[in-house]
């Protein structure tokens, strides 16, 4: 009986959450601006911001690269940080009147791991 409960509940939530989805999107969606919305609004946040590509080495592992993007989202100045342990490779976004790429990659030799900028671009 249990079972059976479980399994009617199961069916009715499913078939209203997808009745109910696309109606609800749709009544947060049609009150944005169409502005609000659109792919170049969304890159604005990044306006003035700097992005540096660095060379990451001696990451053993995905933790290493998830605890040097732990320490670079700590430190001021940084918007985005994201480290590719197999490629070695790290991305991060960050203010140009709050920190610099070099401090960056200073942050990354901090914990024990080489760290070489590729590349400092404004975005």
């Amino acid at each position: 009986f249990l079972l059976m409960t479980i399994a009617v509940f199961i069916t009715v939530f499913s078939t209203t959450f997808y009745v109910f989805l696309p109606i609800l999107s749709q009544s947060v969606y049609s009150n944005l601006p169409a502005s609000a919305t659109s792919a170049q609004t969304m890159d604005t946040k990044y306006v003035g911001l700097h992005e540096v590509t660095l060379k990451v080495g001696g990451m053993t592992c995905s933790g290493c690269a998830y605890g040097i993007e732990y320490a670079l989202r700590q430190k001021v100045g940084v918007v985005e940080a994201t480290i590719i342990y197999p490629e070695g490779t790290g991305i991060v976004v960050y203010d140009p009147a709050k920190t610099t790429g070099r401090e960056i990659a200073q942050t990354i030799t901090e914990l024990g791991y080489s760290a070489d900028m590729l590349e400092d671009k404004i975005r």
